[in-house]
């Protein structure tokens, strides 16, 4: 989405499309993408990442790798652009879904305007009339990845994989309201991982924000110092860029006061490098029972076996993996440590036993009235 506020944008909407829907490990597997410039500006220095996501039975994305990058250098007003590319299907057996991952610049050159804000008479930049670097995103494509013919039925060599988690969780004091994140990030693995722990966060928002960062490695806790840069308009803050081994952890604690009434935490992401599956057990010569001398041969660029693997070989593939976000609304009413119940409720029952007792009573003095 291209969001456009009382200015001219390029805005860009793309598709991409996957030419054949099912295919085996190592099949060269075709894509068209297709850009438009639908805005009242050129886009200029577009960069574009084929990503592949993997998603969990509930279509939630659970892992992300880049598969292919390329440059464009300017899209015209009004200019369709369609480019054609091929990738080796390498990644896990089944449902793949690829998206194509957009960033560019809009109003190139553009300087920053200063204006007064017309409720406090303070002189700020006016950020949307300026430069500004944007990222969109493309139309999801599937398809079905098969293994190999000759691995079918084969047994699969086991490599130790990282396995990195996030838990999160927030508390709010009612005092003074103040908001308390907790981030702890473990890796459950069986391997070590290359890792970085980053977020974006709003300036405003990271003013009200002081975060501590402990890394606690056998049983022993030390303090990692943050950093910040500017991306996309917005302040990335890198909590750590480091390896983390099986068992570590790192605790991230982030208090904040003098919040606004309502704000949105965004996730937190961790990036780490992991071995594909598939490339560790797939991609390698296989010796056929018939003629044990007569290999089946794989490009080079794909012979990755558990026997010529190793720890290093895992900067090939990064992965992703994300906290939750949470949506804050302060300040906390006092209407919620009031529980009062509606005196209402209890009128029906009590109606309900007066009608059975006169109704019991009356049939009582009828049953004496027939006796007599």
């Amino acid at each position: 989405m291209n969001l456009q506020i009382g200015d001219d944008e390029a805005v860009l909407e793309s598709s991409l499309a996957l030419e054949e829907s099912i295919y085996r490990a190592g099949d060269q597997i075709n894509f068209d993408l297709n850009i438009t410039n639908f805005g009242s500006l050129d886009a200029y220095d577009i960069h574009v990442d084929i990503v592949n996501l993997k998603l969990d039975f509930l279509w939630q994305p659970t892992g992300i790798i880049k598969v292919k990058s390329f440059d464009i250098d300017t899209i015209l007003i009004g200019e369709e652009l369609s480019h054609e590319f091929s990738i080796m299907a390498n990644s896990y057996i089944g449902l793949n879904s690829y998206i194509a991952l957009i960033s560019f610049t809009s109003d190139k050159d553009q300087s920053v305007v200063e204006i007064v804000n017309p409720w406090t008479g303070n002189i700020i930049p006016w950020i949307y009339g300026s430069e500004a670097r944007n990222l969109v995103s493309s139309t999801l494509t599937f398809g079905i990845l098969l293994p190999p013919p000759i691995l079918e039925n084969q047994a699969k060599q086991a490599f130790p994989l990282p396995e990195i988690s996030i838990e999160s969780a927030f508390e709010i004091n009612e005092e003074d309201s103040s908001v308390s994140l907790h981030y702890e990030i473990e890796n459950k693995g069986m391997s070590p991982a290359n890792i970085s722990i980053f977020q974006f966060i709003d300036q405003t928002l990271l003013d009200s924000f002081e975060a501590n960062v402990q890394y606690i490695h056998n049983e022993v806790e030390g303090d990692l110092t943050i950093e910040t840069s500017t991306e996309f308009g917005t302040v990335k803050v890198t909590y750590a860029t480091m390896t983390l081994y099986p068992g570590d952890k790192i605790i991230i604690t982030i208090t904040g006061t003098d919040l606004p009434d309502n704000f949105t935490v965004p996730p937190l992401i961790v990036n780490y490098y992991s071995l594909y599956e598939i490339l560790t057990t797939d991609f390698q010569s296989v010796e056929t029972q018939e003629n044990p001398s007569t290999t089946v041969e794989t490009p080079l660029s794909l012979k990755l076996s558990p026997s010529t693997v190793n720890e290093d070989s895992q900067d090939y593939f990064m992965w992703s993996t994300f906290s939750n976000v949470f949506t804050i609304n302060l300040p906390i009413s006092n209407i919620y440590e009031r529980i009062t119940f509606s005196s209402l409720p209890l009128f029906y029952p009590l109606v309900s036993v007066v009608a059975i007792t006169v109704t019991l009573s009356i049939a009582m003095i009828i049953s004496k009235i027939r006796n007599k």
